[in-house]
């Protein structure tokens, strides 16, 4: 399908940036316009359009929409405290939603509630644009959920070996704690400050990208969990 001019700049981005990490995208990767119009026969309105382009697109890739959290499908959109829930946490207690009176902005902020209570969800930002928060999502998927992945304590001389290796990505999130991520050629890291103590969630897109991240910063045993000739740990 073709793309707006409000969002083709993120396609271009989002789909190299999904072909670096997992497979490409492919023309059946999408919803059909019959289930995502569902919705807005149903509301009587349109979804916003980057929204509706995420469901055509890639609404029926599991890797990038229900690894673990989980974009709704349309059928299963609903509203609540005046904003369109789209997005869920695993275990239900953080979602994610676009406030309805911004479901006519092309690519409008996102807003998150914690589901803690039983009381109707108190929103607050999270992303000023979907876009950003799709970004966010990738990284997340991947970092969290790679068949290949670890993590582990590291000094701040790893740190400074991880800044002088790979580049930073910017992830735009208002909730993400203090963190940095960075990523190269099917290689992500993610380091966590946590007051003076560092901890490193890294992943490779397949088991030998993994293995290089640790041999690069020689800490192969630690993080992946192998010998250093290569054999793996009883």
């Amino acid at each position: 399908m073709s793309m707006s001019d409000a969002t083709k700049d993120f396609w271009r981005l989002y789909e190299r940036t999904v072909a670096e990490y997992f497979a490409p995208i492919g023309k059946a990767d999408g919803l059909s316009e019959k289930a995502v119009s569902a919705w807005e026969r149903r509301r009587g309105g349109a979804l916003p359009l980057l929204l509706r382009e995420y469901y055509l697109r890639v609404g029926r890739r599991a890797d990038l929409t229900r690894k673990y959290h989980r974009l709704l499908g349309p059928a299963d959109l609903r509203v609540s405290a005046k904003a369109l829930l789209f997005f869920e946490e695993s275990q239900q207690v953080v979602y994610w939603g676009i406030k309805m009176t911004d479901t006519a902005v092309a690519d409008p902020p996102v807003w998150q509630a914690n589901n803690h209570t039983k009381k109707r969800l108190a929103w607050y930002p999270d992303h000023d644009r979907l876009s950003d928060f799709f970004l966010t999502m990738l990284y997340r998927q991947f970092l969290d959920y790679s068949e290949n992945n670890g993590a582990m304590p590291i000094s701040k001389k790893i740190l400074s070996a991880i800044r002088d290796g790979w580049p930073r990505v910017t992830l735009r999130g208002k909730n993400l704690g203090d963190m940095e991520v960075f990523a190269r050629d099917g290689q992500a890291l993610c380091v966590f400050h946590q007051g003076q103590d560092l901890e490193l969630l890294a992943a490779g897109r397949t088991e030998q990208e993994f293995l290089e991240i640790g041999q690069t910063l020689d800490i192969v045993e630690e993080l992946c969990g192998v010998e250093v000739d290569g054999n793996e740990e009883s």
